[in-house]
């Protein structure tokens, strides 16, 4: 029989240590802030959700689809393409560094309802 090497033995204690440390931080406030389950949510818990359009400004991410059960849609096109054809009142995500809600506020009226550490969910409405 051959001694086990100290190099398993380093690897059997650091592992699970990692691993811990991971599912750790996965739980944290952080990771939730950056996900836009909590701006989906908001959107759910307003009155007007249901009579109203929810757009994600450039690429839907996968937590904003999933979370809205499919319901957002990708607004890739720039705003002056569809606005004028747009008659309901709709909700919007948008990145933080964004300007598209800055250009729709010309003729709607835009209102910050959440955000995240990432982006930020608008109401606009006539």
């Amino acid at each position: 029989k051959q001694p086990i090497r100290r190099f398993w033995y380093g690897l059997g204690i650091v592992t699970p240590a990692i691993i811990i440390a991971v599912v750790i931080a996965l739980n944290t406030p952080l990771v939730d802030k950056l996900s836009d389950k909590a701006l989906v949510n908001t959107w759910y818990a307003q009155p007007e959700h249901s009579s109203s359009d929810f757009y994600y400004a450039g690429a839907k991410s996968f937590s904003s689809q999933y979370y809205s059960q499919g319901k957002v849609s990708s607004k890739i096109e720039k705003p002056q393409e569809w606005l004028p054809s747009q008659e309901r009142s709709f909700f919007i995500i948008q990145d933080k560094h964004a300007n598209i809600v800055t250009t729709i506020s010309n003729s709607w009226q835009c209102s910050l309802i959440e955000e995240n550490t990432e982006r930020q969910l608008y109401f606009c409405q006539k």
